[in-house]
């Protein structure tokens, strides 16, 4: 059985839903219409709005996991820091849905592997543990990713994974480092199971 998360549930955190209307420049990047890019770029299309729901293009791609768009609004200068009206980054929302492809992309353009600048003071590796993405935590980890650094309620990477039961990510971030968090942050269950965890 799942155990009842703390804090907000990180489905209400990255972008919106792949259908979700928007303008012409947001459209294409969720659609990956490369051609519509190409020319909506090339005609000077704000890279940086917001959509109703608050995201990039960049972010709207890559939520979507379409990593040509993306490398097409990066090469038009798509800030790879942009925000969302949440404080979310592309990498966040590659990492939420779990495109490692666009993950790897967006660290090699050089994304801030460990952003937590956000409303919920989440880092790409905790929502990708938390929604159980083991391809994209295991890169994380390999990119130097800093597996203990917790959200703004203080739960760490391997608790949020942990509390969804989520075993071989918690695997991989304690083989990483990952420590078990007090019994105090965490209650009894998470604490004794994380404590006695063998793969």
């Amino acid at each position: 059985m799942v155990r009842r998360l703390r804090g907000l549930p990180f489905a209400v955190l990255i972008a919106a839903s792949l259908s979700a209307a928007a303008g012409p420049l947001h459209d294409a990047a969720r659609s990956g219409d490369e051609t519509l890019l190409a020319s909506l770029t090339a005609t000077g299309a704000p890279l940086e709005d917001l959509d109703h729901r608050g995201d990039t293009p960049l972010i709207a791609a890559a939520y979507a996991g379409q990593e040509a768009a993306v490398r097409q609004l990066l090469d038009a200068g798509a800030r790879i820091d942009g925000r969302n009206d949440r404080g979310m980054t592309a990498l966040h929302a590659a990492a939420y849905q779990g495109h490692a492809g666009i993950v790897s992309l967006l660290l090699a353009r050089g994304a801030s592997i460990d952003d937590r600048e956000n409303k919920f003071g989440v880092t790409p590796l905790l929502v990708s543990a938390e929604e159980n993405h083991l391809a994209v935590v295991k890169l994380l980890i390999d990119a130097g990713a800093q597996v203990d650094l917790p959200e703004r309620h203080g739960y760490s990477p391997l608790s949020r994974s942990g509390w969804k039961e989520n075993w071989e990510v918690f695997g991989a971030l304690k083989r990483a480092g990952a420590k078990c968090q007090p019994k105090e942050v965490v209650g009894e269950w998470l604490r004794t199971r994380c404590m006695a965890f063998v793969e």
